[in-house]
């Protein structure tokens, strides 16, 4: 994908909310990025999701940091996770 934009730093990563990337193979990506009051979860004051669904328009990875934690969290589809797990971090 190819933006055109004058911005640089937090103002182009703004320019990304609500971007959709659409794949030949019916998949796609949707970003939300918005600039947030900085708090102890979101010190940088930017909140996002980023989140790949697949051509049945179920949300099959995502990313996030909607919840004030020190790690960002990630979302797995339930069928690409092993049955005992219910959430996927990285730290």
């Amino acid at each position: 994908m190819t933006r055109e934009s004058n911005a640089d730093g937090l103002e182009y990563l703004l320019d990304l909310h609500l971007s959709k990337i659409g794949y030949d193979n019916g998949y796609w990506v949707t970003m939300r990025i918005v600039e947030i009051a900085p708090d102890s979860g979101r010190p940088f004051g930017v909140q996002y999701s980023l989140t790949l669904h697949d051509d049945k328009d179920d949300r099959v990875l995502g990313f996030d940091n909607s919840h004030s934690m020190d790690i960002a969290t990630a979302y797995l589809s339930p069928c690409l996770r092993r049955s005992d797990e219910k959430r996927s971090s990285f730290k």
